[in-house]
């Protein structure tokens, strides 16, 4: 089974957005990229998941996802927040946000 329409136009922005945080820290200072790896490691977390979930996600929460600027910002953000026991869970931090949206849909 091929690829929709929507989800091309949803894994294309990932990827640019990936491919323009990348870009803006190839940017930085050696030390800076080195004080980054967590956050490096987690946005490059959360593209891979996105990735991954866009094969069963709804046309309506790919749209949704797409109407943001800075989609894996965002969700880093969000796991940032996460109270600190919760930390760890990034892929349940992504899903709970892919949730909610498609929950707004019903």
């Amino acid at each position: 089974m091929g690829q929709t329409s929507t989800e091309r136009s949803f894994c294309r922005k990932i990827f640019t957005e990936l491919h323009n945080y990348r870009n803006g820290m190839l940017r930085k200072t050696k030390e800076d990229i080195f004080n980054s790896a967590g956050e490096i490691d987690g946005v490059i977390r959360i593209y891979e998941l996105l990735l991954e979930e866009s094969r069963g996600l709804s046309d309506h929460v790919m749209q949704e996802c797409m109407k943001t600027d800075s989609l894996l910002m965002l969700l880093y953000g969000k796991w940032n927040d996460m109270p600190v026991e919760m930390e760890c869970c990034l892929e349940e931090a992504v899903l709970q946000f892919l949730n909610e949206l498609n929950e707004s849909a019903a």
